[in-house]
């Protein structure tokens, strides 16, 4: 094992190496059993279920002396047993070590003790011991879609922070803001290929069902959800910081919660800020007083590239709510997505960054 007290990334591009070191950890030694469990899930096989639940499940003492990294392994282990449970109608109480366990390496994390989006993909093994629910062709692809696609956005996210801290009279911000337009392209090719390989009823009947909100401690906690990918940052630094909204505002404190302890650090500071939007209104105003030429030509460029990452960020809204129509086409009235919202908070966010680009071509258009 590898001791030692909790230890966090220190930038975006340290959470993508902590998750790919996680994902070749087994800790608790589980990785050839779990590979039997989309078998048992199949059939339905509750009692053996709980027994794989209460063989995986460690002593305290074992728990203790897990590092921060085996931690968050062991939790992706115990989560996605915890989740089959759940699936078939069984509370985690049921089994007092499991809930126990996850509780104890929540504190070793500083993470929630269920499994998120990324102990189901980035911190998921690559190899053929990938845990998976169901086995399928269908599930393995949605697993590896949804990876690429938080690495993207880590990177795209980067490129916008960085920018946070550069004049858009200064020609590196146009520069950032495509280089986080080019890795954003990810995240939209990602859904593309869920859309067009991954059929709504495949989705809703055979996946869909392990993505249920489960207790623990007498705590409710969501399942892994697309509002827990780091796009929720994204949308926070482009234009979100200043949204007063309280549906928005809501949705995002509930979701920050699930991200790692150093995105969560990041998102009390990006929300501290002004957004990029902001910051270029504000910029126009100087445009009354004096400036250069060149400057007057960076500015316009900052715009130009300003507009096109909340273009595609828009394109990516709109693919994301087709997919979650669809599922909802086959769902009884009321039903919610993983996340726990129904299809309205896709819509809020649509309007929302429509009307910031609306914005923003509206400033370019003047210059």
């Amino acid at each position: 094992m590898i001791h030692g007290k909790l230890i966090s990334p220190s930038n975006y591009r340290d959470c993508i190496t902590v998750d790919v070191l996680v994902a070749t950890l087994d800790p608790l030694g589980v990785g050839e059993l779990l590979m039997d469990l989309p078998h048992l899930n199949n059939e339905g096989a509750v009692a053996n279920i709980l027994e794989m639940a209460k063989a995986v499940s460690p002593s305290v003492d074992f728990v203790s002396k897990l590092s921060t990294f085996e931690a968050m392994a062991a939790t992706r282990d115990l989560a996605m047993t915890a989740s089959s449970l759940v699936r078939h109608g069984v509370s985690i109480s049921v089994v007092p070590m499991l809930e126990s366990s996850l509780l104890l390496l929540s504190q070793l994390t500083a993470e929630v003790p269920v499994d998120t989006v990324f102990s189901y993909t980035t911190r998921n093994p690559t190899s053929k011991f990938t845990r998976t629910f169901t086995n399928t062709t269908e599930e393995h692809l949605f697993i590896r879609n949804v990876r690429n696609a938080v690495v993207d956005l880590l990177l795209s996210l980067e490129a916008l922070a960085s920018a946070q801290d550069v004049s858009v009279f200064s020609p590196p911000y146009a520069v950032l803001l495509d280089t986080a337009r080019e890795r954003f392209k990810g995240m939209v090719n990602a859904i593309g290929q869920v859309h067009r390989k991954i059929t709504p009823e495949f989705f809703t009947t055979q996946l869909r069902p392990y993505f249920e909100p489960k207790e623990v401690d007498g705590k409710r906690y969501l399942s892994p959800g697309g509002a827990q990918m780091p796009i929720l940052l994204i949308d926070l630094i482009l234009w979100g910081s200043d949204c007063e909204d309280s549906i928005y505002q809501r949705y995002w404190a509930e979701n920050i919660a699930y991200q790692p302890l150093f995105l969560r650090q990041r998102g009390k500071s990006i929300m501290a800020q002004p957004s990029l939007m902001r910051h270029a209104l504000r910029a126009f105003e100087r445009l009354k007083s004096s400036v250069t030429a060149e400057e007057l030509e960076i500015f316009k460029r900052s715009v130009s590239s300003l507009e096109g990452m909340l273009l595609i960020l828009e394109k990516f809204r709109h693919q994301h709510l087709r997919v979650a129509e669809a599922n909802m086409l086959i769902r009884p009235d009321g039903s919610v997505g993983s996340g726990g919202y129904d299809t309205e908070i896709l819509e809020l966010l649509i309007r929302k960054v429509r009307e910031a680009r609306e914005l923003i071509a509206r400033l370019r258009s003047c210059l």
